[in-house]
C-alpha cells in the first residue's frame, strides 16, 4: 500500500519537475527569439551594424548600426566601473576589518538601502542636481548614474570577497610589521584578486545593461560620435528603448539587432566572469 508521505513526496518532486521544465522553456524561448531575430539583423548589415547609425524612419530595410550608443555605453560603463572598484576596495575593507561596529552597520544599511533604490529614482535624482544646473544631458550624468548603481553592488561582491580570506593570512600579515593599507595592497587584493575581477566583470555585465538610470540623464544621440564628458550620447540600452518603442516597422525590426549586440557583450562579460572565478591572475 502507497503511503501519504510518498504521494506527498512524488508530488513535491513532480510539481519542481515542471516548474524547473517551465523555466528553462521560457529561458530558452529567449535566447532562441534573440538570435533568431538578432542574427538576420546581423547578416543583413555585417560590421556595419556595429559602426554605422540607425536606420531613419523613412528607410525601407533595417540597415544601420548602433556604433555611437556602444561607444556611450563603454564609456559611461567604463568611467562608473573606474571609479566604483577603489572605492568599493576601500569600502569593503573598512566593513570587513571592522565588522560589529555600530558605524560599519550604519555605512552598511545606507549602501543595502541604495541597492534596493529603484534605479529610474537614481535617473531622476541625476537630472535634478545635475542635468538642470549644466543644461543638457552628458556622458558624465549617465556615468554617475549608472556609478550609483554600481557601487553598492561593486560593495557587497567585494565585501564577501574580503570575507572569505582566511584569519590566518591578516594575522600574518600584521606580525611582520604591515599596517592596514599594507595588508590591503600587498596581502587581501593579491589572495583575492580572481574573485575581485570576478565581481567586476558582473558589475560592468549589470551596469551596461540598466536603461532606467541613464534614462534622463545621458541624452539621445543615437546618430554620432560623442567622446566628451559633456555632451549629450547614448547607450544600446536607451537605443532599444527608442527603437522598441517607434511606430515605424523598420526601426522596430533593428532594434533586434542592438539587442543581439547587448546580449553578445553581456554573454562575453559572463562568460568571462565564470573563467576568472577559478584562475590564478
Amino acid at each position: 500500500m502507497v503511503s501519504l508521505r510518498f504521494i506527498k513526496v512524488l508530488a513535491i518532486r513532480l510539481t519542481l519537475a515542471i516548474l524547473s521544465i517551465i523555466s528553462l522553456a521560457v529561458i530558452l524561448l529567449i535566447h532562441v527569439s534573440i538570435l533568431v531575430n538578432g542574427l538576420r539583423i546581423a547578416l543583413l548589415n555585417g560590421f556595419n551594424l556595429l559602426t554605422g547609425t540607425p536606420p531613419l524612419p523613412t528607410e525601407s530595410m533595417p540597415l544601420g548600426g548602433v556604433g555611437p550608443s556602444l561607444v556611450g555605453s563603454l564609456l559611461t560603463s567604463g568611467l562608473a566601473i573606474l571609479i566604483s572598484t577603489p572605492v568599493s576596495i576601500i569600502l569593503g575593507f573598512f566593513l570587513v576589518e571592522h565588522r560589529g561596529s555600530r558605524f560599519v552597520g550604519l555605512v552598511r544599511a545606507a549602501f543595502q538601502s541604495l541597492y534596493g533604490l529603484p534605479t529610474i529614482t537614481i535617473s531622476l535624482i541625476v537630472y535634478t542636481l545635475l542635468v538642470i544646473p549644466m543644461r543638457t544631458q552628458s556622458l558624465l550624468a549617465g556615468s554617475i548614474s549608472l556609478l550609483i548603481v554600481a557601487l553598492p553592488m561593486e560593495l557587497t561582491y567585494f565585501e564577501n570577497v574580503f570575507s572569505s580570506i582566511p584569519l590566518t593570512y591578516k594575522e600574518a600579515g600584521y606580525s611582520i610589521g604591515l599596517g592596514r593599507l599594507g595588508l590591503l595592497t600587498r596581502v587581501v587584493l593579491g589572495i583575492s584578486k580572481s574573485g575581485l575581477a570576478s565581481a567586476l566583470t558582473l558589475t560592468l555585465a549589470r551596469v551596461m545593461g540598466e536603461t532606467a538610470p541613464v534614462l534622463f540623464t545621458i541624452g539621445n544621440a543615437l546618430t554620432s560620435y560623442h567622446t566628451s564628458l559633456f555632451q549629450p550620447s547614448s547607450t544600446i540600452t536607451t537605443l532599444i528603448f527608442m527603437l522598441a518603442s517607434s511606430p515605424f516597422q523598420v526601426q522596430f525590426d533593428f532594434a533586434w539587432g542592438a539587442v543581439l549586440t547587448l546580449y553578445l557583450v553581456y554573454l562575453f562579460l559572463f562568460t568571462a566572469s565564470k573563467l576568472v572565478r577559478g584562475v590564478e591572475l
